[in-house]
């Protein structure tokens, strides 16, 4: 938290809506009665740090100028975690819709690419085709939500954004996780299946010091599961 920063206006940095807490928890919560947190395991290890980064406001409203210029100092601040040897993932649990991207908000995601972050974001929840931003910058992986069926098989959630920017599909439906107040809730939405997404790219950036986050999509498209469809498509990637 001490690294976290503010660009709402607001008073306080602290979470108050409840749906930043919710895809943390889904990164690296830990509870003793539940399982939670795909890579708790590197939390346990003191192997992840997540620097919490308010956008959005506690109403759940933003400008994509806000997103803009926290990306911009945000790059500064992994330039030194990348020399300090870390991997950097930005997990983008927000969107809105502009076609063909928000240009300032695509510049310093190519720059956060170049630099070798991993960037994950929500494709949205129109259940439409038309990838919000900044799901659909070409430095983005969007990430498409998976509804359960059974033990073994999942489908695209009927929610879930389309488009060809998508690049995978992870959980996003009826997922438990932290909230406010230290409670535990089920949310649904393209938000949860991104931090997914981010926590196995955290994983494999510990089993792969040096790698790059380019290195790491290689890696998920390698072994990911093709659901229907067979091969690449607009819904999962």
């Amino acid at each position: 938290k001490e690294k976290g920063r503010i660009y709402t206006a607001e008073a306080s940095k602290i979470d108050g809506n409840g749906h930043g807490t919710h895809c943390a928890g889904i990164i690296g919560g830990i509870d003793a009665s539940v399982p939670l947190g795909i890579a708790r395991g590197l939390v346990e290890k003191g192997l992840l740090k997540i620097v919490p980064i308010k956008v959005l406001t506690n109403q759940g409203s933003g400008s994509f100028t806000w997103v803009a210029n926290a990306i911009k100092d945000v790059n500064l601040e992994a330039t030194t975690l990348i020399q300090q040897g870390w991997g950097v993932v930005y997990s983008f649990s927000l969107g809105g819709t502009a076609p063909n991207g928000i240009p300032e908000v695509n510049a310093v995601l190519k720059q956060a690419q170049d630099m070798g972050i991993f960037i994950a974001a929500a494709s949205g929840n129109t259940g439409s085709d038309g990838v919000n931003a900044p799901g659909n910058a070409p430095s983005a992986r969007a990430v498409a939500a998976l509804e359960r069926l059974n033990e073994t098989n999942a489908r695209r959630s009927s929610y879930s954004t389309m488009g060809p920017e998508v690049f995978c599909a992870a959980p996003g439906s009826n997922v438990l996780s932290t909230y406010l107040n230290g409670t535990l809730r089920e949310l649904s939405g393209t938000s949860m299946a991104t931090p997914h997404v981010a926590g196995v790219a955290a994983i494999l950036f510990a089993c792969n010091p040096g790698a790059n986050g380019d290195q790491v999509a290689a890696h998920i498209s390698k072994y990911s599961i093709d659901l229907p469809p067979t091969g690449r498509d607009k819904e999962t990637g």
